[in-house]
């Protein structure tokens, strides 16, 4: 999405505004301006016991329980171009900055808590999951992308690693319990972006879901499950009026 918005826009300028197939349009009906924000939540909770058996009739594993709770929002809208391609016409509608930069910042907090023994053939001892609680403050840039009636909001680049450095210290797999993908901070979503609602006059929200779980047996036995959930607001910028002369 970085670079293609761009030559697209110049592309489709030249285009004349109808075809041997397609009813006649004007690019005021593809090409609309938003101000965007975008807001997430996460909310992840695990808990695991050792494996009675695991270490040669002994128990390993985990034993105890942890949760995560991620709160973030754009700091500022985010003003944008979004093409919809008419009715007819092949292609998939794509966002692009108005500044012409790339991705939508997002800013808040990360909430951790729980407690955690780790248990090696029958022998506990202290995970220092305390360096891996509390509250955080985190920041990251995701993508917005469409594709077959679906639109996904990309995953960040920043890791849990260099906003969370106390977590190194533990001796628990935060990151794999809440089963994202190796340290990466924000997973992605991706949810339906039906025609109709993209193609609306006014502001419209997409809602996008992803569901995650953990692989327990790594922990020993138990459940583990994680949901984001992002909303982007799409809300439409009037086209000025010129003042009559």
């Amino acid at each position: 999405m970085r670079r293609l918005p761009i030559i697209a826009f110049i592309a489709l300028a030249a285009l004349p505004t109808a075809t041997a197939t397609a009813k006649p349009f004007k690019l005021s009906d593809v090409l609309r301006t938003y101000d965007v924000k975008v807001d997430l939540t996460m909310e992840s909770n695990f808990a695991f016991q050792a494996d009675p058996s695991g270490c040669y009739g002994k128990s390993e594993g985990y034993a105890g329980a942890g949760r995560e709770i991620i709160q973030m929002s754009s700091p500022k809208p985010v003003r944008v171009t979004l093409y919809v391609p008419p009715k007819g016409e092949k292609g998939e509608p794509y966002v692009a900055r108005k500044d012409l930069k790339s991705g939508f910042a997002l800013e808040g907090t990360s909430k951790r808590s729980g407690q955690m023994t780790s248990i090696v053939c029958g022998k506990s001892s202290d995970t220092q999951l305390s360096n891996c609680t509390g509250e955080s403050q985190i920041h990251d840039m995701v993508d917005i992308t469409f594709y077959k009636g679906t639109w996904l909001l990309g995953s960040g680049t920043n890791n849990t690693d260099d906003q969370m450095p106390g977590c190194r210290q533990a001796q628990f797999d935060w990151d794999g319990a809440v089963a994202r993908t190796g340290y990466i901070l924000l997973q992605s979503a991706r949810g339906k972006a039906a025609r109709s609602k993209l193609k609306t006059k006014g502001s419209f929200s997409l809602t996008a879901v992803e569901k995650d779980a953990c692989d327990v047996q790594y922990f020993g036995t138990g459940t583990c499950g994680t949901t984001w959930s992002y909303t982007a607001h799409f809300k439409r910028v009037a086209k000025a009026k010129h003042p009559k002369h």
